[in-house]
């Protein structure tokens, strides 16, 4: 499974860089707000970063590939003995998603894609302040959809939301379903001059 997910990205990098042209780099960061979908509270706010290239700057419909650095951290309660403890589990990926946008108007577009995520990291954090590391417990690679919308300014500066909607499990050894649930917000700086 996972060798066939990367052969997907692969051809997708292809189809976008060969088909289309005029690329243009641009530098992205941002929050994200959620957590996973197995717990009912416990959502926090967290951060991303990362680059991204646009394709098609004459059309109405543009590719843009990114490459991003994220993290999501969801809170939880455990209770042992009486005692309530707060729990963190924080989670950080490099992900690629593949944003077909479209601009009704010139300033303002909508996005919808594909999105491949790389666990690099899990830390569970008690409440006494010990981290372990819990990486093997998680899936290595995600895949999900992504639908957002942004507002360009003099086509440089693009002001960004995101809904993330991961579809595979993160958690290996449970009977529950931890999906990766979460809302992005950020700016995004294009760099060179529009074609």
């Amino acid at each position: 499974m996972k060798n066939f997910t990367l052969f997907l990205l692969a051809v997708c990098c292809l189809f976008s860089t060969s088909i289309l042209a005029q690329p243009r780099l641009a530098a992205k960061a941002g929050l994200n707000y959620g957590g996973l979908s197995g717990y009912s509270d416990g959502k926090k706010a967290s951060g991303h970063a990362g680059l991204a290239i646009q394709w098609g700057g004459k059309n109405k419909i543009r590719v843009q590939q990114e490459l991003n650095f994220q993290r999501l951290v969801q809170g939880y309660t455990i209770v042992e003995n009486e005692v309530v403890n707060e729990n963190s589990l924080a989670i950080s990926f490099f992900s690629v998603p593949l944003m077909v946008q479209y601009y009704p108007a010139k300033s303002f577009y909508l996005e919808a894609g594909p999105q491949w995520s790389f666990t690099s990291a899990a830390k569970d954090q008690e409440a006494g302040g010990k981290k372990n590391d819990v990486k093997r417990n998680l899936a290595e690679v995600q895949f999900g959809l992504n639908a957002g919308a942004g507002i360009e300014l003099k086509q440089k500066l693009a002001f960004y939301i995101r809904y993330q909607a991961g579809f595979t499990d993160m958690t290996l050894f449970d009977t529950d379903n931890d999906f990766s649930r979460f809302v992005q917000a950020g700016l995004l700086m294009r760099f060179g001059k529009k074609k």
